[in-house]
């Protein structure tokens, strides 16, 4: 598998030409992939073309292919103020890969990440909505932040405690 952006800019602005550079770049990289058995997963990522569901779902339209599916980035696409039962109704057996962080929006529209069970991401509901979609890939734990940046191993090892409990509890509902 391979995880790759799709490339701004940010859905909102992106025009007919962006999105037809990018289906050029699908057309080349698709026969690629399959001859050589890789699935190539977009991240949904924050000013990005796929940084909303619409943006995300237009993407897996210009693939023609099921090697192109998704590293899902549930904090990114919280940020946009996407729901996660919408996104896993509409995104199911594309996502090959997971980013798990955490975070909030600030008055000024920044992005403030903190712990992974802190911010506008439910990861018990993430986890319980995985679980039901059957999904079998990585969890991938992305570290973000000031607090990252100053003691990266201890915000890690907490993170993953954190994702240890929300697995624990297999976010039953």
């Amino acid at each position: 598998m391979l995880k790759i952006t799709p490339g701004p800019p940010a859905s909102i602005h992106a025009t007919d030409e962006h999105w037809e550079s990018l289906a050029y770049a699908l057309d080349r990289l698709i026969p690629t992939a399959e001859d050589t058995g890789v699935k190539l997963a977009f991240e949904t990522h924050m000013r990005q073309v796929t940084d909303t569901l619409a943006g995300t779902k237009r993407l897996l339209e210009l693939a023609s292919s099921d090697v192109v599916g998704l590293t899902v980035d549930f904090s990114n696409l919280a940020f946009a103020g996407e729901k996660m039962p919408e996104l896993f109704s509409a995104l199911k057996g594309r996502i090959y890969n997971t980013h798990l962080k955490n975070g909030t929006i600030g008055e000024d529209g920044s992005w403030h990440f903190h712990a992974l069970d802190t911010g506008l991401t439910d990861y018990a509901e993430v986890i319980y909505l995985l679980k039901r979609a059957d999904y079998t890939g990585y969890l991938t734990i992305e570290c973000l932040g000031s607090r990252a940046q100053e003691k990266p191993m201890e915000t890690a090892r907490k993170d993953l405690e954190i994702l240890r409990q929300y697995l624990r509890d297999r976010g039953e509902r």
